[in-house]
């Protein structure tokens, strides 16, 4: 939601009590179409639990002017109204900075994923925007209040009533957006530095375990993704319905869960259960995989719009019916600043390993694939969860190690929200998660 929704009942206000002198009649028709706006604007904010200090600001001001035009003395309301609505959008934001909570953060959050809310960059760039706002409508009630010592109708009273505070307002919106432009600049500047890296014979490939995929019927895949949700855990990507599947990403601590729904019968060809890994780079990945003897699928790029997603690297032959291997580099971010979960009712912390199952046949070639890291012990890649390799006689997933605060706590948050637990195993469809107490 945009931001400029926030302001509608400010604007409404501002045009239907336009005069430099308005009447008591005219200060509460305009107050109580504002305050009707306020109300259809927080409404869909609430359902989100998006609501801001500029929402609450609204429900507040325009009932109170309402009040004060009927009760106030003739022309007391009538000749500052300008300048109380500057007042009361300096004192509505100022509130929202103070509290930690920048009027612009709730409307950032709805344009960005999850998982970058927490982000202290994030944070304190809409600090930094909110503290603009707020010292731009300081200025404007400044104005205003010096407005109304002008004789109505006057140069000097449209000047300082008008001209000034539009002013002020065009500027830090064209401000807002150099800004805005900027960052987005700084963000394709770092990830181009991160894809030029040139992978060479020897180097690493893998750089850590990005996500692990759980399949579902699809009728199923919405309601466990929002079961997760309501717990507190963050999402990695929102669900998105993709036609023969369905697809959304749960952020448990270190690693992403995705929870992917297909239609019964007409992907029956797709594996129950996947592992991704962010490679270190994409420039000469290919080379090098074949050099390892690894064959691959060709580079997989998803777009929404211009704007790249992901690309992925099947790898042909660690796959097969029940289970692939394949390599995705994120353009979108997906991972949180900070390896362990947000506080949230099942006490969820971190996965700290993830136990994968190995065929004799398929050995050498995670070998190959995670050298120089030796395959033998647990492998470490510096973030996101420990990879161990169990030899078995069939390739897949074996369990993911959760971390919890308390797992009998865990287990009745989870089982209230509807979600399968046998024993401290949590049941994703066709994945199993171990619950550990810390």
């Amino acid at each position: 939601m945009s931001y400029l929704i926030g302001f509608l009942p400010w604007i409404a206000f501002a045009i239907l009590s336009a005069s430099n002198n308005p009447s008591r009649d005219q200060l509460i028709l305009a107050a109580a179409v504002a305050t009707v706006l306020a109300v259809l604007t927080t409404i869909p904010a609430a359902k989100k639990h998006m609501i801001g200090s500029l929402e609450v600001g609204g429900l507040i001001f325009f009932p109170l002017m309402i009040i004060l035009s009927i009760v106030a003395p003739p022309l007391t309301v009538d000749k500052w109204s300008s300048a109380l609505m500057s007042i009361g959008l300096a004192i509505a934001v100022g509130v929202g900075i103070l509290v930690g909570r920048p009027f612009t953060l709730m409307y950032a959050k709805a344009a960005v994923p999850e998982v970058l809310w927490s982000n202290p960059y994030f944070i304190a760039s809409n600090k930094k925007l909110s503290t603009a706002w707020f010292g731009g409508f300081v200025v404007m009630s400044i104005s205003s209040i010096i407005s109304a010592f002008f004789t109505p109708s006057t140069m000097g009273a449209y000047l300082f009533a008008w001209v000034i505070p539009v002013a002020v307002m065009v500027a830090i919106v064209f401000w807002q957006q150099g800004q805005i432009s900027r960052s987005r600049e700084q963000g394709a500047a770092r990830a181009k530095e991160r894809f030029d890296r040139i992978i060479k014979p020897g180097d690493r490939v893998l750089d850590f375990l990005d996500h692990v995929t759980a399949r579902v019927d699809k009728s199923e895949a919405e309601a466990m993704c929002n079961a997760l949700s309501s717990l507190g855990l963050v999402r990695a990507w929102t669900f998105a319905d993709y036609g023969d599947f369905a697809s959304g990403g749960i952020r448990f601590g270190d690693l992403n869960v995705e929870i992917i729904g297909f239609d019964r019968g007409s992907t029956e060809h797709m594996p129950n259960e996947w592992v991704t890994f962010e490679p270190i780079s994409l420039n000469g990945l290919l080379r090098e995989l074949e050099r390892r003897g690894i064959t691959h699928g060709d580079l997989d790029t998803q777009k929404n719009g211009d704007m790249d997603i992901y690309t992925r690297v099947p790898l042909t032959d660690m796959q097969d019916e029940h289970y692939a291997t394949q390599l995705c580099t994120t353009f979108a971010p997906t991972r949180t600043m900070q390896p362990d979960a947000p506080a949230n009712k099942a006490g969820i912390l971190t996965v700290s390993e993830v136990r994968l199952n190995v065929s004799p046949a398929m050995s050498t070639k995670w070998q190959a694939l995670a050298a120089p890291l030796a395959t033998g012990a647990a492998m470490n890649f510096g973030q996101g969860p420990t990879v161990t390799l169990v030899p078995a006689d069939t390739d897949g997933v074996d369990t993911v190690v959760v971390q919890v605060a308390d797992v009998a706590a865990a287990v009745t948050a989870l089982t209230t929200v509807g979600l399968t637990v046998d024993g401290s195993t949590l049941k994703l469809g066709t994945l199993d998660l171990e619950l550990v107490a810390s």
